[in-house]
């Protein structure tokens, strides 16, 4: 590995973690549930990705006190394809809770909708590499296509 995009610091002496960018978790519903509530939620039921627990859950827990756990939605799909997330949120299957950028990459803007939230919540991306292998220069140009704002 040179280098390394991670969503968490790590405790390994051999990797060096420094924070690049943060980007905020959205919670992405159907077009059509502009307004929804708590209890629409429940009913609408997550649409679960790789990250979606940790996701879900981190954003509804300091947005709604009226969570308890992820088990108490149903769960109505499963993507792991992340150009393929938001397809079933855009045709009403559920909803779920990814990183801005990748809302903002998804085609169909008009059957999505962001609900507001009260507290943001937001993620932290840290570039990882070997303590004893400074970054190589060639990297800077990937970086700086990734985050071209924060670096």
């Amino acid at each position: 590995m040179d280098i390394g995009l991670i969503t968490h610091k790590v405790d390994e002496p051999e990797l060096i973690t420094s924070p690049i960018a943060r980007e905020q978790l959205l919670l992405v519903v159907p077009a059509h549930y502009r307004q929804a509530g708590y209890r629409d939620l429940c009913q609408l039921g997550v649409i679960m990705h790789p990250d979606a627990s940790h996701h879900i859950s981190t954003v509804l827990r300091s947005n709604y006190t009226q969570f308890r756990h992820l088990r108490e939605f149903p769960v109505k799909g499963a993507v792991n394809q992340i150009n393929l997330i938001l397809e079933p949120v855009a045709a009403g299957n559920g909803f779920t809770v990814l990183p801005e950028s990748m809302v903002k990459a998804f085609h169909r803007q008009q059957d999505i909708c962001i609900l507001n939230l009260t507290t943001a919540i937001y993620e932290t991306i840290y570039l990882a590499h070997k303590r004893h292998r400074p970054v190589a220069s060639r990297y800077q140009f990937i970086l700086n296509a990734l985050f071209p704002n924060q670096l």
